[in-house]
């Protein structure tokens, strides 16, 4: 590692917030510090003895560590210093394009190899942090490794004599807007743990007004094959019914997992292709998909066309009304014949369950009175009797629906529908 091009983890304090009033990255960070290069290519603070534990003072005592520009604005030419935590802020709402504010798996894995001594700060990955107008220093990439550090730094632990109350960092100065973008950004590349904390990003670059097919061309060029799914993944609400069930199936059943990947690809298709539709519409499609055990809907075409016919029966006078449901359930994949079909059956349901409600009142009303089992039977006779015949006719109802689903099957095979 070139010492003009980055300064040593064990150089401390080299940040010093002296005058937030003052702008700049020179404004807050000094070299007033004497700094000895020592053999091993490091560089000592101490005044008294200075590499004492690196192989002595190095010959060549001419080359000192390079500092940020104090009038450079490019984030490419940032260096890394030591920072002290507790200068380090955080804004997860700004900076964050993970679902958790950090990654728990990430922080177990850093305090454990420094406990179990295989931590090396040769190639601990500094974090990103961002200079704003105001002096503060924000974190932008390595949430999860500043949470590893704050919590080691509660503890005795060190590595090569350093410990952990200052987290090495890059420091960049930029408008909020760029750095937002670089947040998201970096944090993507850093790859994120699903493709739906990926989708994040772009979802993000969205919402911030960027055009859709310039998001489709990040997307190409930093996702490869995935992007298509990712910017579909990216169309759907976040809290929704598609993404909940994802996140529900992650470790569940596989082939319920897939399913459930589907229906949301489906969706997320489905938003492009009509802007129109809301989150609103989205949980409806998703609970009329996930109800369609049967696999009446063969593909994602056979579905968008499906949707196409209910959004223009939606319109009036030519205007789609996004405050009402689609209707799916009714307008599309039920014939006529189906929805008269599923109104006699609760009908049949509704009298079953006031027969039955009624039956069970008149039981425990002999009961209370004391009745023995004999007067209670001969009692509610009549009662049992009517709960039997209204199940009798609520089964029959129920044993015609294969019938009509394969008619309906036929009529929509007619219609070009599979």
């Amino acid at each position: 590692m070139k010492t003009n091009q980055l300064l040593t983890f064990s150089a401390l304090g080299l940040l010093m917030l002296r005058n937030r009033q003052k702008q700049g990255i020179g404004a807050i960070l000094t070299n007033n510090q004497t700094f000895t290069a020592c053999a091993d290519g490091t560089y000592s603070t101490a005044l008294k003895y200075p590499c004492r534990s690196r192989g002595g003072v190095a010959k060549n005592q001419n080359k000192k560590p390079k500092f940020l520009s104090k009038t450079g604005t490019s984030y490419a030419c940032a260096d890394t210093y030591l920072v002290p935590l507790n200068k380090i802020y955080t804004n997860e709402k700004l900076f964050q394009n993970r679902e958790d504010d950090f990654s728990i798996e990430s922080v177990n894995r850093i305090v454990n190899a420094v406990k179990n001594g295989s931590f090396k700060w040769q190639v601990f990955d500094p974090i990103l942090l961002w200079l704003s107008p105001s002096g503060k220093l924000y974190v932008l990439s390595g949430h999860s490794r500043t949470k590893a550090f704050k919590m080691l730094s509660k503890t005795k632990y060190k590595v090569d004599g350093q410990g952990f109350k200052h987290i090495p960092a890059k420091i960049i100065k930029v408008g909020e807007k760029e750095a937002v973008q670089i947040a998201l950004m970096s944090n993507t590349l850093s790859t994120p743990e699903t493709p739906i904390e990926r989708a994040i990003y772009y979802r993000n670059l969205l919402i911030n007004g960027v055009d859709i097919k310039e998001v489709q061309e990040l997307a190409r060029l930093y996702e490869g094959r995935n992007a298509s799914s990712i910017l579909r993944y990216a169309m759907i609400n976040p809290r929704g019914k598609a993404i909940n069930a994802i996140k529900l199936l992650q470790k569940g059943d596989p082939t319920s997992r897939k399913q459930a990947e589907k229906i949301a690809l489906w969706i997320g298709d489905a938003r492009i292709k009509f802007p129109q539709l809301t989150h609103f519409h989205e949980d409806e499609i998703y609970s009329y998909l996930a109800r369609d055990s049967k696999g009446v809907i063969k593909s994602s075409r056979d579905f968008n066309e499906l949707l196409k016919r209910a959004i223009e029966r939606q319109k009036n006078n030519g205007e789609f009304d996004n405050t009402k449901l689609l209707n799916l359930e009714n307008n599309i994949s039920r014939s006529p014949t189906m929805q008269a079909y599923e109104r006699e059956l609760n009908r049949l349901k509704k009298e079953l369950d006031k027969a039955t409600k009624l039956r069970d009142n008149k039981f425990n009303e002999f009961v209370k009175r004391g009745a023995n089992e004999k007067e209670i039977k001969q009692a509610i006779e009549k009662y049992d009797n009517a709960v039997t015949a209204w199940r009798r006719k609520y089964m029959n109802q129920l044993k015609m629906k294969v019938s009509i689903e394969l008619a309906d099957q036929k009529q929509a095979t007619l219609f070009g529908l599979k």
